[in-house]
């Protein structure tokens, strides 16, 4: 390691990852380069917590290989005959990792929580680092404090040092954001694009808001049921959704129907999806359907409504056009959508 606080070596992150629990299978490639940050989105459930447990050697995989500044870290349980296993445990990885919770220790001021990643790698520094490390964040001040006593956006500052304090290759970020009250998850935000702006290694964010995925992130990679569903730079997720997880993560309707998007996958912005209690008369440049008021969804400027069709899908309504749209859960309303407002988008295999 070198003197100044940096790493030694800025490491890219090429792994394909196949690890099984009971009936479900995560099955991913992720390749991440030296300097870039990867965002994993996905539901619950969908495997993001077990890749990033894996990367960071705190999950052995069944089949296929880390690689981490092009060093082998781990080629799974499951190899072909004669083939040496190899795996090595977190502490030999150069992982910085920061979990959801923070894990700060509580018996320990902030200096000495920052201090152990290096002094359990028996560096006699261990301390000048964690309080280089403090300086760097601009929280020097909060070295004598206990975790008990600090707001959420301190405790996430504390425990990105720690990560950083031992010089790691890779970080590992598990939804760094998600304890943090709205009025300073903005701020520290920024903060977190800030310091990995200036980190020379691979970041892997794993997170369940887009917002914080397309805000920190140079390419996003979305899990679904243990697969990887799409990957791609933020924009590419917005221009063309390849699942209806991805859709409406972005605040779109993904639909195929034969009558809207001549048999195509399209995207429909539900600002396009116009409501009206009366069938509206034809019209060649826009098409229209009866459909049911399935879920409503209020929010500052006017409403989400959830539609049942054939296509399901969902309308934003306007305030100021809610007095004469009946938005009841149970009631029937119809919906038209201009032509040029259907976008075509690639399936999920093309």
């Amino acid at each position: 390691m070198s003197s100044t606080g940096k790493p030694s070596v800025a490491a890219d992150i090429d792994a394909s990852i196949r690890v099984g629990h009971g009936k479900f299978v995560l099955d991913a490639i992720v390749r991440v380069p030296a300097g870039s940050v990867l965002a994993v989105l996905g539901p619950n459930g969908a495997g993001k917590t077990t890749l990033l447990r894996a990367l960071a050697g705190l999950q052995r995989i069944d089949r296929g290989s880390i690689r981490l500044a092009g060093r082998v870290v781990d080629n799974g349980r499951q190899r072909a005959p004669g083939v040496p296993g190899v795996f090595e445990p977190p502490q030999q990885r150069q992982a910085g990792v920061v979990f959801q919770d923070y894990l700060l220790f509580a018996h320990l001021s902030v200096l000495e929580n920052v201090a152990f990643g290096p002094r359990a790698r028996g560096l006699a520094d261990a301390r000048e680092r964690a309080s280089a490390q403090l300086a760097r964040l601009g929280i020097a001040d909060l070295a004598d404090r206990r975790p008990t006593s600090l707001s959420g956006g301190q405790a996430q500052r504390v425990a990105l040092a720690r990560a950083l304090a031992i010089n790691p290759q890779i970080l590992l970020l598990d939804e760094p954001l998600a304890a943090l009250d709205v009025q300073v998850r903005d701020a520290v935000r920024m903060e977190l694009v800030a310091t990995l702006r200036d980190f020379p290694g691979a970041t892997v964010l794993v997170t369940h808001d887009p917002v914080d995925a397309f805000a920190i992130a140079d390419q996003v990679l979305v899990l679904e049921a243990g697969q990887v569903t799409q990957i791609g730079p933020p924009h590419s997720l917005v221009e063309a959704p390849r699942t209806a997880y991805v859709a409406a993560l972005t605040g779109l309707n993904l639909v195929c129907d034969q009558g809207l998007a001549s048999g195509q996958r399209a995207v429909i912005d539900p600002r396009a999806v116009q409501l009206t209690m009366q069938a509206p008369s034809a019209k060649p440049e826009s098409i229209c359907w009866s459909a049911t008021v399935t879920g409503v969804l209020g929010q500052v400027d006017g409403v989400r409504v959830s539609l049942s069709g054939p296509p399901d899908l969902v309308a934003w309504v306007p305030m100021l056009q809610l007095a004469n749209i009946e938005t009841t859960v149970g009631s029937q309303v119809w919906v038209s959508v201009a032509r040029d407002e259907i976008r075509p988008v690639p399936g999920p295999t093309d």
